[in-house]
């Protein structure tokens, strides 16, 4: 069966795979998991900061890894591609606890010196997620 556009996010360019930043990285981990709480295995996700980006698919667990430098701002953005999605979906990930009380849940957590952030794009454990 032929799929839909709203069923794929391709075509991937292996050229736009894989981007990381080199230098003082900071390592960013975590899981996309669906409104049913399954993983996502084939998301994409693409981080900044303004100055600097990275790119990443998920794996076949719905994990992604990924290296940025380290942002001079308190937050990093994120842009989520995924089967079903139109259009991207944007969140950010705070390395503290931002001013806004409403934010609190975008807070990652560390462990082990790595950055740890899971995106839920439904169900009650969503991620709060940003109107462009």
């Amino acid at each position: 069966m032929m799929e839909t556009p709203s069923q794929t996010i391709g075509p991937f360019f292996a050229v736009a795979l894989g981007r990381e930043e080199s230098g003082e990285a900071l390592r960013v981990e975590g899981t996309v998991f669906d409104g049913a709480q399954q993983p996502v295995d084939d998301a994409y996700l693409e981080l900044w900061d303004g100055r600097h980006f990275a790119r990443c698919p998920t794996d076949g667990h719905g994990r992604y890894r990924v290296s940025i430098a380290r942002p001079e701002s308190p937050y990093i953005d994120v842009s989520v591609f995924a089967r079903g999605l139109l259009q991207r979906l944007v969140t950010r990930i705070y390395m503290s606890e931002p001013d806004d009380p409403a934010l609190a849940a975008l807070v990652a957590r560390e462990e082990h010196g790595v950055l740890r952030f899971d995106i839920h794009l439904q169900g009650e454990r969503e991620t709060v997620f940003f109107a462009l």
